[in-house]
């Protein structure tokens, strides 16, 4: 859709800045808050909404979001985890808080990519889901850390002023 064409070139452009924001991007394969429509990400052969034949060469291979993003010059952190089970939650808290913790001390742009079940648009149970992910999303989106590299902090930057008589 246009606002997803949209979001996907801000989210580069802001990205390739290396500002110091921190991204979280749930991978569930699919468009949902659209109704479910193919998205970026959808896996191929899977039917959506609007791919009821499933994903085909036709309308090309799944975005690797986080590989593209660890691709760019200004990410410093990228990592790609997964919420299927207890230690993978386990992990996505710690990349998100690593990301997080990136951001607040100013280094940097960073990027987690959540890959995550949607029972919903899957039409599966939720431990059907789970098997989904780990069978059908794992080998398309390996896990793990893209891009881990150390910077300094951005330079401070000086305050603006609104003052007219301070203008030059």
């Amino acid at each position: 859709t246009l606002a997803t064409n949209r979001l996907l070139f801000w989210g580069l452009f802001a990205a390739q800045l290396g500002h110091p924001l921190t991204v979280l991007f749930v991978n569930n394969a699919t468009s949902g808050r659209t109704g479910g429509q193919m998205a970026p990400t959808t896996l191929p052969g899977q039917k959506t909404a609007t791919s009821p034949y499933g994903r085909s060469l036709f309308t090309g291979a799944p975005l690797k979001v986080a590989e593209l993003m660890a691709g760019l010059d200004g990410p410093i952190y990228v990592e790609r985890v997964a919420l299927f089970d207890a230690k993978n939650r386990v992990r996505a808290e710690k990349a998100i808080k690593k990301g997080i913790r990136l951001q607040v001390e100013g280094k940097g742009f960073s990027f987690v990519e959540g890959l995550a079940e949607c029972p919903t648009h899957l039409k599966l149970t939720p431990v059907e889901t789970e098997r989904w992910v780990k069978e059908r999303m794992l080998p398309v989106f390996p896990l793990g850390v893209k891009k881990d590299v150390a910077r300094d902090p951005w330079p401070a930057l000086p305050h603006p002023t609104f003052d007219p008589g301070k203008l030059t």
